[in-house]
């Protein structure tokens, strides 16, 4: 965070550390650091004089993180920041604050400042470091940055419905009534007739509900909710031979595969994870936790139980932990840097279903010390606690939508008209699938719609 009274000199180094291409050369190649794979680099002084004397001890100088969603770690002597950083059309990476700029300069091994840094005249070279520095390290929170494409939101959107649907290419998973039962299974989307048929329908699992669907390579992974209320287990399914394979007996929630491991809540909602066959199991998050999800590698955020179910974020390893909203939230997704999340204020007693929805900006948790420092727009209407949002549209629970710019203003039917006759349950940029309700909560059908065409069909 930043603690300086030379603030504006440190922001503009930052910037400076910002643009980390090669001339000609567009975006961060994946390096290996600590054993693990990601799109960052991390930069170290090796070089460095202060009014013409050069320095012995420049580890501790300036030292940067700069990753492809364009966010920046900066430690510069003792102290450290988080902001994002450009390139110019040389390759240059610029920092600004306010009406200045300063420029670390590309050069062979890396880049170089040259400037006046606590009134004495610096030249600093920096070079790719071969390893993580220590620094980033101990403060993990000026490494953190997403920025989440329509994949990531889609993906994330229907997590938090459950992930009762799941469409690859042209065939759709999950919940099929077939001879009065509910199953699981997939079929074949056809839309060459005026309305959406689904055929050569194939069945995996009879007699329950698979929730939280994810397919990595021919698997499919997912919760097995059986219908009689027997213990849940954690199961995958070859989608080409249709043979299922239990990795887990336990009752469970939140499933997710993410980064090449399987992480859920345990009976007692601690957040886990384990390998994908079910192996090494282990807890992440020894607490009561609801809606965790892995955002990013090492990031999870989630909605801690024990602080009045505020959403946190948290980066386990280093023990870094930190509210994220003031109140209780309910549902939440986020899309590009902006984090969209749906909450009753400080009116607990409207209850869920008269929400406001809320927005910010990820940036705000890189230099506001807390929540009641950061900016946080809040919805002039109100709506029920569930959406999901894809790349042009806002959509309630009950399936009613508006465009994504005019989120400030929308206001779902489940509000306005105090009732919801069907339940968004799968959102992409192509399809929606809905569920019909009856008066005692049931589904009566569930239908499958292309968005542009606006042909539908029944599931």
């Amino acid at each position: 965070m930043r603690r300086s009274s030379n603030l504006g000199l440190w922001v503009i180094l930052t910037v400076m550390l910002f643009v980390v291409t090669l001339a000609g050369f567009a975006g961060l190649v994946i390096y290996e650091y600590d054993g693990e794979k990601d799109s960052v680099e991390y930069y170290v002084t090796t070089k460095a004089s202060s009014d013409g004397e050069e320095l012995t001890e420049v580890s501790r100088i300036m030292s940067l993180c700069l990753k492809d969603t364009g966010d920046c770690g900066v430690f510069l002597i003792e102290d450290g920041f988080a902001s994002e950083w450009k390139e110019d059309e040389d390759g240059n990476i610029i920092i600004a604050d306010g009406e200045e700029e300063i420029l670390l300069e590309r050069s062979l091994q890396g880049y170089t400042y040259t400037g006046n840094l606590n009134g004495s005249d610096m030249e600093i070279e920096l070079e790719k470091a071969d390893k993580k520095p220590e620094c980033f390290s101990e403060h993990p929170e000026l490494t953190f940055g997403i920025k989440y494409g329509k994949q990531d939101t889609s993906s994330l959107c229907n997590y938090m419905q459950d992930g009762q649907y799941l469409i690859d290419g042209s065939r759709i998973y999950g919940k099929y009534f077939i001879d009065g039962k509910c199953t699981f299974s997939c079929g074949t989307i056809n839309e060459d007739g005026e309305e959406i048929t689904v055929e050569d329908a194939k069945t995996f699992e009879t007699g329950g509900q698979a929730k939280f669907l994810v397919k990595e390579g021919k698997h499919i992974y997912y919760l097995w909710a059986p219908a009689d209320g027997s213990t849940e287990s954690i199961r995958r399914v070859n989608t080409e031979t249709g043979e299922t394979e239990t990795l887990r007996e336990g009752d469970v929630d939140y499933v997710q595969l993410r980064f090449g491991k399987i992480y859920f809540a345990d009976a007692k909602f601690r957040f886990c994870v384990m390998d994908t066959d079910g192996d090494n199991e282990e807890v992440v998050l020894d607490k009561e936790v609801y809606m965790p999800y892995v955002i990013d590698k090492g990031w999870i955020i989630y909605q801690d139980d024990g602080d009045g179910e505020k959403l946190h974020l948290t980066n386990p390893a280093s023990g870094y932990d930190r509210a994220v909203t003031g109140e209780r939230t309910y549902s939440w997704t986020i899309t590009g840097k902006t984090l969209y999340y749906t909450s009753t204020g400080d009116k607990e007693d409207e209850g869920k279903h008269k929400c406001r929805l809320h927005r910010m900006s990820l940036n705000e948790l890189k230099t506001a010390e807390s929540v009641k420092d950061m900016n946080i727009e809040v919805s002039e209407k109100h709506m029920g606690d569930s959406f999901e949002i894809n790349s042009k549209s806002i959509y309630g629970g009950d399936g009613t939508h508006e465009a994504l710019d005019a989120w400030n203003t929308y206001a779902n039917k489940l509000y306005e008209n105090g009732g919801q006759e069907t339940y968004l349950l799968y959102l992409t940029d192509k399809y929606e699938v809905r569920g019909k309700i009856n008066q005692i909560g049931n589904f009566t059908e569930i239908t499958i719609r292309n968005i542009k065409t606006e042909k539908e069909g029944v599931i």
